[in-house]
């Protein structure tokens, strides 16, 4: 049988994903992975944005018209910071916030500043949006993430908003919304705040401790309700958080995120491309991933969102690396491998001496501006990361690094690229 690294070494540069049949996420970026990614959402349709940062700083905003299968630029020219949450409420109505408060009208094909935002007691140049959820198109809530995570609410559509009576968070985790009254918020000091008054009041759920920090929360209706978070945390209320009853899952990874698309079927997603799913109501999770000895990378699923039991998007991360993903046959637990070959990418990089004992020299031609480089191992854990200027050399010590087969990468603003190389 072949070792893991002539596997590896006969199909050349294999990065990012594996191509599937299967369960696994593959990169949709088409090689112009973001420099980093905040948030991602739809638009109660396959129409949706993910909110990314430029590496100069600026906003890059990309939309989707399928399911997150392809992404398109959108012009955010007019916009100098970026921002770092979105949330929709109808197949055309959205809002995306930061230091301003913007919004789109046609699915996030354009969008436009919303004038004279004003938070009751905050300076102007104080704001900045943490996380938000509108529920109407003129009612939203939001966490200002330099205000000690007060929850704000606006009733016209973000031009005003004031303090929603009462919670301090120590760090905010996000929002979930049932309905226009019931609505949760995560306080990732393991505890869950509940308004069943569409924010007038807020009181902290019942609940034994969770043990770990709260990463996600989702309700089917008044009484049905699932927590999940760190350690492989998943919790099950049956009358509302009165009380919870812990689920053990086949992992211990953190989990970042759940969603019910009916009252029987489910998602939990989480580190390394974790999934599980439910069709019976959270009764039992089956774990749809299988370990891949040929792949080099496992992202994180910071932010996800599913269509189906099938089909999904997702924001990507492991170490400096940020990609946007697509999964397509999300149920179907038979495995086969692709590759991704380097020479998709449009950054020649040089990495010599190659194999090297010592250190290592990175060059990159035609690479217009500075990039950022990064060196994975074999598991995709990130080992350096470093700034290289355009037309110079990065030079990186690898005397302290254990032998085996390493991955540079090279990111600009609107390029990649990748090489291997092998300590001695």
């Amino acid at each position: 049988m072949k070792s893991n690294l002539s596997i590896f070494l006969s199909l050349a540069l294999t990065v990012l994903f594996s191509i599937n049949a299967s369960a696994q996420w593959v990169d949709a970026s088409s090689g112009n992975d973001p420099y980093s990614a905040s948030d991602i959402g739809f638009f109660k349709s396959k129409t949706g944005i993910s909110l990314n940062t430029a590496m100069n700083g600026s906003p890059d905003v990309r939309r989707t018209t399928n399911g997150g299968q392809s992404w398109s630029t959108v012009d955010m020219s007019k916009f100098i910071s970026p921002f770092n949450a979105i949330s929709t409420v109808s197949t055309t109505i959205g809002y995306a916030g930061g230091k301003q408060l913007i919004k789109t009208t046609d699915g996030g094909a354009t969008w436009d500043s919303v004038s004279n935002m004003s938070f009751t007691g905050v300076s102007r140049s104080q704001v900045s949006i943490e996380s938000m959820l509108f529920t109407s198109e003129l009612t939203g809530f939001a966490v200002l993430s330099n205000m000690g995570y007060i929850i704000y609410k606006t009733t016209d559509g973000g031009k005003t908003w004031a303090n929603s009576k009462g919670i301090n968070f120590s760090l905010f985790g996000g929002f979930f919304a049932l309905d226009a009254n019931n609505i949760y918020a995560i306080n990732n000091n393991s505890s869950i705040e509940y308004t069943n008054d569409g924010g007038t009041t807020w009181n902290a759920i019942p609940s034994t401790s969770f043990g770990n920090s709260v990463y996600g929360v989702t309700f089917l209706d008044a009484h049905t309700g699932y927590v999940i978070g760190g350690n492989a945390t998943v919790y099950k209320t049956m009358d509302n958080g009165s009380t919870w009853a812990s689920t053990t899952l086949d992992t211990s990874v953190n989990l970042f995120g759940v969603q019910f698309i009916d009252a029987n079927n489910g998602i939990i997603y989480g580190e390394g491309e974790i999934v599980f799913l439910t069709t019976n109501g959270g009764t039992t999770w089956k774990h749809y991933y299988k370990d891949d000895p040929n792949r080099i990378f496992r992202y994180d699923l910071q932010k996800a969102y599913f269509f189906d039991m099938k089909t999904g998007a997702a924001i990507g991360q492991t170490g400096a690396s940020t990609v946007l993903l697509a999964n397509t046959n999300l149920d179907n637990n038979k495995h086969t491998t692709g590759i991704r070959n380097s020479n998709s990418s449009n950054i020649e990089i040089n990495v010599y001496p190659n194999p090297s004992t010592g250190i290592v020299n990175i060059t990159c031609n035609e690479m217009e501006g500075n990039g950022l480089v990064s060196v994975y191992n074999s598991a995709g854990k990130l080992i350096y990361s470093n700034i290289i200027e355009a037309n110079s050399k990065s030079t990186i010590s690898v005397s302290g690094l254990s032998k085996g087969l390493y991955i540079v990468k090279v990111t600009t603003q609107d390029a990649t690229g990748y090489q291997q190389v092998i300590v001695e």
